[in-house]
């Protein structure tokens, strides 16, 4: 696909932007440093469609999770406190054997990969694009997650996924490439995610295939939460274990790079010392540790009284425009090195 630099963005909540869930818009740290990227001159667009889904105001609408749009019948894992899916590069899938289900999408791409789930109970089903249709059968003998790549001829393409048969068809998201665009970020972050959860060999296999040359690691919130509701000394250990798993999964195909999250209101030491860890981690596993929102804002109670996080944790849209301008200069600082070798 030529030259552009593939940015894969990981974490919980905070990456995922759930609160900021809106038609042209796909997550608000995404959506930030995108505009953010755009404002330096950079050719930015975002790759990585995650497969879930949004809760419509209308019980007749069709669920959507912008700009997928499904009808029939779907079940979504990964949302809103359900256990992650095993397959998918963020733990979220959307899986049905109803064979009136469909899933349609317009997409802004030259190449498009679609990612699903294989197995035993895997069905058939078709991928229908420009007005070209392909059968796919995902049944396997072990679980996998598996891709396809498609080409688009036209500038902006319409894909529809229907007609499921003979078992369960499992949609864990979409690769949308662009051969023009200079930066192109891939937004893989889910609520409530720990950096050990959803890491199963299949998660792994649709993260690999995002082939990252930037993989930015964002996680710590939820291992918080986790050592003050039980021993702390078992979030260190899950943090350590999740981020070392990552960092040499991000190797394999590009750089790391840990981004510690922006303070918040719970206890100063125990941030600390879960950054110490994060830090330690990191370091051991050849990924460059960047304290970028160290500073962003001074606490979590005053990020709440100036606007910026709605809860001392979870940023509104100010303070992601905060953490985007932070993090696209970073992301740029990458790109131009990687150009100059």
């Amino acid at each position: 696909m030529g030259a552009s630099f593939e940015v894969a963005l990981t974490g919980d909540s905070i990456v995922e932007g759930c609160s900021h869930r809106s038609p042209g818009r796909f997550g608000g740290l995404g959506a930030a440093v995108l505009a953010e990227l755009r404002a330096l001159g950079v050719r930015a667009s975002r790759g990585y469609l995650p497969a879930h889904d949004a809760v419509v105001s209308l019980p007749e609408a069709p669920r959507s999770y912008w700009p997928l749009h499904y009808s029939g019948s779907w079940t979504f894992e990964g949302t809103f406190g359900s256990l992650p899916s095993p397959f998918a590069a963020d733990g979220f899938t959307s899986s049905t054997s109803d064979p009136a289900a469909s899933i349609d999408v317009t997409l802004e791409a030259d190449r498009v990969g679609v990612l699903y789930g294989a197995g035993p109970d895997g069905g058939r089903f078709d991928l229908e694009l420009a007005g070209r249709s392909q059968r796919i059968d995902s049944h396997a003998e072990h679980a996998s997650t598996a891709l396809t790549w498609l080409d688009a001829p036209k500038a902006i393409d319409r894909l529809r996924i229907a007609g499921a048969k003979g078992g369960r068809v499992r949609f864990a998201g979409l690769i949308a490439r662009r051969r023009a665009a200079e930066v192109q970020l891939d937004q893989v972050g889910r609520s409530g995610a720990q950096a050990a959860d959803a890491f199963a060999p299949t998660n792994r296999q649709a993260l690999r295939a995002l082939e990252p040359d930037l993989t930015v690691i964002m996680f710590g919130t939820n291992e918080e939460g986790a050592a003050l509701a039980g021993p702390q000394r078992d979030a260190e250990r899950r943090l350590a274990r999740g981020l070392a798993a990552r960092a040499r999964l991000a190797r394999k195909s590009g750089a790391c790079a840990f981004v510690p999250h922006a303070p918040n209101g719970r206890p100063p030491a125990l941030q600390a010392r879960l950054r110490e860890v994060a830090a330690r981690v990191a370091r051991d596993h050849g990924c460059d540790v960047h304290p970028v929102f160290s500073r962003v804002w001074a606490s979590g109670e005053s990020s709440v009284g100036d606007g910026l996080t709605a809860d001392g944790i979870h940023p509104t849209a100010a303070g992601y425009e905060l953490m985007g301008a932070r993090l696209a200069r970073l992301i740029e600082g990458y790109r131009a090195r990687s150009i100059s070798r």
